[in-house]
C-alpha cells in the first residue's frame, strides 16, 4: 500500500514537470511555471510554501521580502558556484542571487523568477560585483546563428537548472 502511494506521488510529480518546466532559449527564460496540486487550497499552498522557505533557507526572515496573505510571496535566494565562465584555459565559478514571486489560487501556484544576478570577484581587469542577467532575450549568450557563445556555453542550462531545481524542491515539499 505504501509503495502504491509513493508511486502515485512520483507519477504526479513527473507529470507536472513533463509539461511545465523552465527552459532557456534565444528568447530568454520561460516566464513562469504553474504547479497544479488539486489537493491543496489557496491557504494551504500559501502556508506550506512559507514552511518550505523556512526549511530551505538559513535566514528565512531575511529571505522573504514580501507576503500578501494567501495571495503572493516574494523572496530572494542565493546559489554558490551557479555559473562557470571559461577563459584562457581557466574556469571561474560565479555565485548567483535571484528574486522569485509565487502567486496562489486554489489547487495551483504560479512560480515566477523576477531577477537573476551573478557575482564576480574584483580583479585587475574588472571592478567585480553583482551584475544583472536578463531573463529575456540574451544576445550575449547566443550568436546570430543561434549557437551558444563559447565563453558562457553552460549559462542557459545552469539558469534552467537553478529554477527547475527550486520548483522541484517546492513541489516535492507540497506533495
Amino acid at each position: 500500500m505504501k509503495k502504491s502511494i509513493l508511486l502515485l506521488i512520483l507519477l504526479m510529480s513527473i507529470n507536472v514537470f513533463a509539461q511545465d518546466k523552465f527552459s532557456y532559449k534565444e528568447k530568454g527564460l520561460t516566464e513562469y511555471v504553474v504547479l497544479k496540486i488539486d489537493s491543496l487550497n489557496q491557504n494551504d499552498l500559501y502556508n506550506k510554501t512559507i514552511d518550505w522557505i523556512k526549511e530551505s533557507y538559513v535566514n528565512p526572515e531575511e529571505v522573504i521580502k514580501a507576503k500578501f496573505e494567501n495571495e503572493k510571496i516574494r523572496f530572494n535566494g542565493f546559489k554558490e558556484n551557479a555559473f562557470v565562465v571559461k577563459s584562457l584555459g581557466m574556469s571561474n565559478f560565479l555565485d548567483a542571487r535571484y528574486t522569485i514571486e509565487i502567486y496562489f489560487k486554489d489547487g495551483r501556484l504560479k512560480f515566477e523568477p523576477i531577477s537573476l544576478e551573478q557575482y564576480s570577484a574584483p580583479s585587475e581587469y574588472s571592478a567585480g560585483g553583482w551584475t544583472a542577467i536578463t531573463l529575456e532575450t540574451n544576445s550575449w549568450l547566443f550568436k546570430k546563428n543561434g549557437k551558444k557563445n563559447k565563453l558562457v556555453v553552460t549559462y542557459p542550462e545552469r539558469i534552467e537548472n537553478l529554477f527547475n531545481n527550486l520548483i522541484i524542491s517546492l513541489n516535492n515539499y507540497l506533495l
